[in-house]
């Protein structure tokens, strides 16, 4: 029964590196797509042979084997650079293997009598393997920490108290180590002590896992809202595209009418009724007017829109597309969530303003290689950021300020960027993106 028991933890141990060198190859290599009952399939069945090369009980075997079997559950598992594997097997066996070597030279070195104390059997071999693991389990985690994505990554103030709980339980296992406890009288109250280590270590790790599965959450809500947010707005440029296409249709209809009109009128020598139909007649295409800024539908309706937006607030808008200004490459989707959000921020902006003026200008930069949209606005309410970011004036904050954010993510898909200047009550958004199609 003891025999099975020590087994049985030297197996939990093994699942609890594979776990932890698992999450470690998440953090930069990418998961190849697959059901999460079969990543679990995965970290048993690379337990097992880390369990099975352990029993073998040779040193140097271990130290050949193991690096080789973390390297080939970075390429059963994950995609990516294969030289990014070899990097990450290499920081992996670096601290798992280091780990141990390093807490077994302290605990020797600075307690002699540990060697000749009670806690040399195997609850006190248990008690210093979970300290292991709990020490490799933290600098893992800081490791993750520190090169996690950003939208993965916790702030660092929440890392600190989320980090405070292992290295509190670490802690309190080296005390109990360092202060000699001898459990020979009572062997339940040695077992007891070694499960609620165990205890303690498998909690650590939930505590992370925790955090790391509501972050996932939050993350795939914003996602999902913010596709909403974009589907509503291209719907909606489809739908003035549609308003547009359907007043041409119904001028196209009625000109014949007109004209016949028109020229009945002028037969009979009613110049002044002619002139005042054709008057009527050149206001109704004006106001159903969608200027031909490029050869992309899409662009054209916005800029049309927002362009008689405008002229309705007594805004200065000033529209400049280059000839060849390629926009082809973005997709719908994006371009509408893109444009619309900028030109929005600066339509309310220039709205709110005294000298209530926009200025857009779209061009090809560096031989056609950037497509640049730079857009100026007059405004004069206070300028919020806070670290570098841009933060929103109105008051349901949940909702709005992720207009700039959505831009600079879509911007990020074209390897483009936005930049953000203001000064003497002028807001100008830079957006550039990599021209695919170069």
């Amino acid at each position: 029964m003891k025999d099975i028991i020590i087994l049985m933890f030297r197996l939990m141990v093994c699942i609890f590196e594979i776990w932890m060198l698992f999450g470690f190859y998440n953090n930069f290599l990418k998961n190849k797509p697959r059901k999460s009952r079969n990543n679990i399939f995965i970290i048993l069945v690379f337990a097992l042979i880390i369990f099975a090369i352990n029993s073998i009980d040779n040193t140097i075997l271990n130290l050949i084997c193991v690096p080789v079997v973390y390297f080939v559950l970075a390429i059963v598992a994950f995609n990516g650079n294969v030289f990014k594997k070899l990097f990450g097997t290499l920081i992996g066996t670096i601290v798992i293997l280091g780990t141990e070597l390093i807490i077994v030279a302290v605990l020797n070195i600075t307690s002699k009598e540990l060697i000749e104390s009670s806690m040399v059997n195997e609850p006190s071999a248990f008690v210093l393997t979970i300290i292991v693991k709990m020490v490799t389990f933290i600098v893992f985690e800081i490791i993750k920490q520190f090169s996690s994505k950003e939208s993965e990554m916790m702030d660092g103030k929440t890392f600190c108290l989320y980090i405070l709980t292992p290295l509190s339980c670490l802690g309190i296992m080296f005390s109990v180590v360092f202060c000699r406890i001898d459990f020979t009288e009572n062997s339940l109250a040695k077992s007891v002590l070694i499960i609620f280590f165990f205890c303690m270590l498998i909690g650590n790790a939930a505590i992370f896992y925790g955090y790391n599965r509501y972050a996932k959450i939050l993350v795939e809500k914003e996602k999902n809202r913010r596709t909403v947010m974009e589907q509503k707005m291209e719907l909606e440029s489809y739908k003035k595209v549609n308003v547009a296409n359907d007043r041409y249709i119904t001028l196209l209809h009625d000109t014949n009418h007109h004209i016949k009109t028109v020229y009945s009128l002028l037969k009979k020598d009613k110049k002044d009724d002619a002139m005042n139909m054709l008057s009527k007649l050149f206001d109704k295409y004006e106001k159903a007017e969608m200027i031909e800024y490029s050869g992309n539908t899409i662009l054209n309706t916005i800029l049309s829109d927002y362009k008689e937006k405008s002229s309705k607030e007594n805004i200065e808008c000033d529209i400049f597309v280059e000839r060849g200004f390629n926009i082809e490459y973005v997709d719908e989707i994006d371009l509408v969530a893109m444009l619309s959000n900028l030109l929005s921020n600066s339509y309310e902006a220039a709205a709110k303003s005294d000298m209530k003026k926009i200025r857009i200008q779209m061009f090809m930069q560096n031989d056609g290689s950037f497509s640049v949209i730079k857009i100026e606005n007059s405004y004069t309410s206070m300028i919020v950021e806070e670290d570098s970011v841009l933060k929103t004036t109105k008051q349901n904050k949940e909702f709005h300020g992720l207009g700039i954010k959505s831009v600079q993510q879509i911007a990020e898909k074209y390897n483009g960027w936005l930049s953000s200047t203001w000064s003497d009550n002028v807001f100008k958004s830079v957006l550039i993106l990599e021209n695919s199609m170069c």
